[in-house]
């Protein structure tokens, strides 16, 4: 199984939401965590790692009713079951009579508090 790219995943996403609910709101994020650890016993170093992990949630709204799911396996046939979960999720959620629609498409800039020679240390 191939892992997509989290563009490509959204765009999946997007693309099968439509095709089974054509109705229905959607929202993905797509999230990056990059973990480092360094393990001391003994005044010595015992373990160290380094691990980076995607993540895609997805928020799929039909009317007053939403439900969001998220997941880091990225392979297509993940991607297929993360909307099928979804959507029978949202069919079986309370109306919400608070919800808003769900916000257009955005565009976001990088953080100024980003320092890419800091994210270069190893």
């Amino acid at each position: 199984m191939a892992t997509e790219t989290p563009a490509q995943a959204g765009k999946r996403v997007l693309a099968l939401v439509a095709k089974h609910e054509p109705k229905a709101e959607v929202l993905v994020s797509a999230a990056y965590d990059h973990r480092t650890h360094t393990r001391f016993a003994r005044n010595e170093i015992t373990t160290s790692g380094d691990g980076d992990d995607w993540s895609l949630s997805i928020t799929v709204q039909l009317g007053l009713r939403s439900a969001t799911v998220t997941t880091n396996q990225l392979d297509r046939e993940s991607l297929d079951k993360l909307v099928q979960r979804t959507i029978a999720n949202v069919k079986l959620s309370p109306e919400l009579p608070e919800t808003m629609p769900v916000l257009g498409a955005m565009k976001v800039t990088p953080s100024a508090l980003h320092d890419p020679a800091m994210a270069r240390l190893d």
